[in-house]
């Protein structure tokens, strides 16, 4: 086998041990139930009705647009420090959800 054969076959065996491990990292991080960004249609299947802001679990509440575990647990945090969430409008004080996010949730919660 001379060089440039060798060079050609040293270099389909990486290029080919790249794509799998781009493949099995593809797999690992976007099916995951951790990924925190839900489509829509994803929230529909996973829940039959609104997500209660002052009943909901973390879980329940990852299920959101742009809620991940953090804001999840500040969620809870401020209901069990503040009370119920006398309005919808009240997850506004929760740091981390602005106008932007809570458009993205309203359709999706109720108190």
């Amino acid at each position: 086998m001379n060089r440039k054969a060798k060079l050609i076959l040293i270099l389909s065996v990486v290029f080919v041990f790249v794509m799998i491990g781009f493949t099995v990292f593809h797999s690992i991080y976007t099916n995951t139930d951790h990924n925190r960004y839900h489509t829509a249609d994803e929230i529909r299947i996973k829940t039959a009705e609104k997500i209660n802001l002052n009943t909901a679990s973390k879980d329940e509440l990852m299920l959101l647009p742009n809620i991940g575990e953090l804001t999840a647990k500040k969620i809870i945090d401020y209901r069990e420090s503040n009370g119920r969430f006398s309005t919808i409008e009240d997850i506004k004080n929760i740091t981390g959800i602005g106008e932007k996010t809570y458009r993205k949730i309203l359709p999706y919660i109720t108190v």
